[in-house]
């Protein structure tokens, strides 16, 4: 998925849909397959989780993407690629 978004591929939806997939068909047992807090807001919405572990769930997915987000600046800051 990185690679398609470094590139400007027209792909890159393609690619992170199918990485999405892969995540929730490998880890959607362990958790429910909230890989996002927009699923974990409809999930509790729907009344399939309590309010507070879907705001635990929203809290370690923002907190996760930080993360990721500042070992990707920290790999990239050395140069372009």
């Amino acid at each position: 998925v990185g690679l398609n978004v470094v590139l400007a591929s027209p792909a890159t939806p393609w690619s992170a849909a199918a990485a999405l997939m892969c995540l929730g068909y490998s880890l959607g047992h362990i958790s429910g397959g909230y890989f996002n807090p927009a699923v974990t807001l409809a999930v509790c919405l729907r009344g399939r989780c309590s309010p507070g572990l879907a705001a635990a769930f929203a809290a370690s997915q923002l907190l996760g993407g930080v993360a990721a987000g500042c070992v990707v600046g920290a790999y990239h800051a050395a140069g372009p690629y």
